[in-house]
């Protein structure tokens, strides 16, 4: 037990919660601590939350740490199901983006991933569950993927990756932030589908104007072309005219390069 109402999840009899099919009924509460889930076939059921608040840069056991690196829950296994669940990464965006506004050479990342569906993930769904975050707070990079009636905050490309994702009636939130937002940074590969927003609401309760995509090119990778399509969505008054923007990427050879959301496949229908 780490403080009242939190506990550790790895510390449970998980047996004790494992029924058939490999469905696991979790206790109400909070769990703070991360996850790496590699079994196939797993469902997580329940009224809890699962937090923590690795980001971007952090230094630990000699390791620096990417943005991968900082996922509250990765997931590496196949047909994975989540239902009533939280995942929540509450690193402190706006303290410490504020300190490398005031000191550039700093060098702290600000990225932060509540969930993340790496590499071996496929066939995930998502129903009822909430991802909260500032940065990078959903990375969806690996296989197929569907989410249902969830709720998804952030500030920065946070809903991003090269995964191909069905976003289903969700109600998608822009937190605060310092300069503009951007919903959306699919890094999908060509030849792929990437992100789909189907009947979802897309809102600024604080005021804050925001993009719904970007491309992300990582590390100026040329055989990526962003896909992502809002379908039947609704949008506030906070929504940039232009409606999408553009993004730059440096290459490992340290090139700079801009890519436009004009040649990348991203709609509104």
């Amino acid at each position: 037990m780490l403080k009242k109402g939190v506990v550790l999840f790895s510390e449970m009899k998980i047996s004790s919660l494992l029924e058939s099919n490999k469905r696991i009924l979790l206790p109400d509460g909070v769990y703070r601590e991360k996850l790496d889930i590699v079994e196939d076939n797993l469902t997580l059921e329940g009224n809890a939350t699962i937090v923590f608040d690795d980001h971007h840069g952090l230094e630990r056991n000699g390791m620096v740490f990417s943005t991968r690196h900082s996922a509250t829950v990765t997931v590496r296994g196949k047909n994975f199901k989540a239902r009533g669940i939280t995942f929540k990464n509450d690193f402190d965006f706006m303290r410490f983006a504020a300190y490398s506004r005031n000191y550039p050479d700093a060098r702290i990342g600000t990225q932060a991933v509540a969930l993340m569906l790496e590499k071996g993930s496929d066939n995930a769904i998502f129903e009822n569950c909430s991802f909260l975050g500032f940065q990078d707070t959903l990375y969806v990079d690996s296989g197929t993927s569907y989410f249902k009636d969830c709720h998804i905050e952030g500030n920065v490309d946070f809903i991003f990756g090269a995964g191909n994702a069905i976003f289903d009636s969700c109600d998608i939130e822009i937190t605060d932030s310092f300069e503009d937002a951007f919903v959306a940074a699919p890094s999908t590969f060509i030849g792929s589908q990437g992100f789909k927003f189907i009947n979802c609401k897309i809102s600024s309760p604080l005021k804050k104007s925001y993009f719904l995509a970007r491309p992300w090119h990582p590390s100026g990778d040329e055989n990526r072309c962003g896909e992502v399509v809002f379908e039947n969505c609704t949008f506030d008054e906070y929504l940039e005219k232009a409606i999408f923007t553009d993004m730059n990427s440096r290459t490992i050879e340290g090139k700079e390069r801009i890519w436009t959301f004009a040649e990348s496949r991203f709609s509104v229908r």
